[in-house]
């Protein structure tokens, strides 16, 4: 959905949800670093989670649930 101009903003809305759930459950149960990972996947998570942010955010103009194109 990212690739595609007119659901860019769906792709990065889904992304920042995913990830919202993945630092919480790791903030929560699972703790930073799983496995001996060294917290990897949980940094990969909040980066994944701010672009996904700074993308929404710089696409918000073609919400076409808010914009009425």
């Amino acid at each position: 959905m990212l690739l595609i101009p007119k659901t860019i903003w769906l792709g990065a809305s889904l992304a920042i949800d995913i990830m919202a759930g993945a630092i919480i459950m790791h903030l929560t149960q699972l703790g930073i670093d799983v496995k001996g990972d060294g917290g990897i996947l949980f940094y990969t998570a909040l980066v994944t989670f701010i672009l996904s942010a700074v993308i929404s955010f710089s696409e918000k103009r073609n919400i076409s649930l808010i914009n009425n194109n």
